[in-house]
């Protein structure tokens, strides 16, 4: 079993956070993980990314793509939210989306970025 107590204050008798979805997303890191001997880090974390994108229903084609989908998995979207990230992110001019597509496409071992 997997116990969190993120919220452990909140309610002592279970976790309120390692709910359905978040516990979905931590087996999904946990199968990545499965993959240590076999896989670099770089497809291990972009794999993570893709089945985060999975799980939201979003589409992992493109660049733009990767780049919602990480931003998806930064700021914790959840189901219910992920129609807001898109609306807001289509919002942003094309040049705007570029420079964050690129930034969020770099993966920080080979290629430098930076933390917002």
């Amino acid at each position: 079993g997997v116990m969190c107590a993120l919220r452990g204050a909140e309610n002592p008798k279970g976790s309120l956070f390692m709910d359905q979805g978040n516990g979905s997303t931590l087996m999904a890191g946990i199968r990545m993980l499965e993959k240590l001997e076999t896989a670099s880090a770089n497809a291990m974390y972009w794999g993570y990314i893709r089945e985060k994108a999975r799980m939201l229903n979003l589409s992992f084609q493109h660049l733009e793509d990767f780049a919602i989908a990480r931003l998806a998995c930064l700021t914790r979207v959840k189901p219910t939210e992920v129609g807001n990230l898109q609306v807001e992110w289509y919002r942003l001019n094309r040049g705007d989306r570029e420079v964050l597509t690129e930034h969020f496409c770099r993966d920080g071992m080979y290629q430098p970025t930076y933390v917002f």
